[in-house]
């Protein structure tokens, strides 16, 4: 959508949709620039500048947001061994860190 436009657009085809999937969470005045995908239960700090796609799990903060670290679906920060392997103590499941992607391992 082009702001300050002479032609006044309606109808829902002119947006661009901005996806925020299951558990996300956004932190109070952060920012996602429209047509953007927030993964699962990424977690989006306050005041944070989201302006590219945040992978599921992710932690992201900053201007430009940048991933920090990840956390689990408990929101629980994931430290991951040098195999890739991390435990969340709240939830007592295991994640796999592979190419900046998060699995669930049962």
């Amino acid at each position: 959508m082009t702001p300050n436009a002479k032609t006044l657009r309606v109808g829902a085809e002119f947006y661009i949709k901005t996806l925020v999937k299951e558990g996300a969470s956004l932190g109070a005045n952060s920012t996602v620039v429209c047509g953007h995908t927030i993964g699962k239960y990424a977690f989006v700090g306050a005041g944070a500048l989201v302006t590219k796609d945040v992978p599921g799990y992710a932690f992201v903060i900053g201007n430009h947001g940048k991933v920090v670290g990840w956390v689990s679906e408990a929101g629980k920060k994931l430290v991951f061994d040098k195999d890739g392997l991390a435990f969340c103590q709240k939830s007592g499941k295991k994640y796999k860190l592979e190419n900046n992607t998060i699995t669930e391992i049962e």
